[in-house]
């Protein structure tokens, strides 16, 4: 009865926690602008939280870089997500 306890809280949560990278990576690319050289802080200044999409060749196959940076903050975030038909 005591393993029982034990294990319920990890049959509960870890699925959940095992699921969120895979979610990550199959985001959908929306109506973001595909771009042909690496985006940089200076590249996406002024851009207000937009998106660009580069092909860095570091995301698995299907899939682009996206690119984003937020207002007022000095990094740019990436993410892989499907590449758009």
């Amino acid at each position: 009865m005591r393993r029982i306890h034990v294990l319920l809280p990890v049959l509960l949560f870890a699925p959940p926690i095992l699921m969120t990278g895979c979610m990550q990576s199959t985001r959908m690319a929306s109506s973001d602008t595909v771009v042909s050289t690496r985006p940089t802080l200076e590249s996406m200044e002024g851009m207000g939280g937009k998106s660009v999409l580069y092909d860095d060749g570091k995301c698995p196959s299907g899939e682009i870089a996206q690119f984003t940076k937020r207002g007022g903050r000095t990094q740019i975030n990436r993410v892989c997500v499907a590449r758009p038909t």
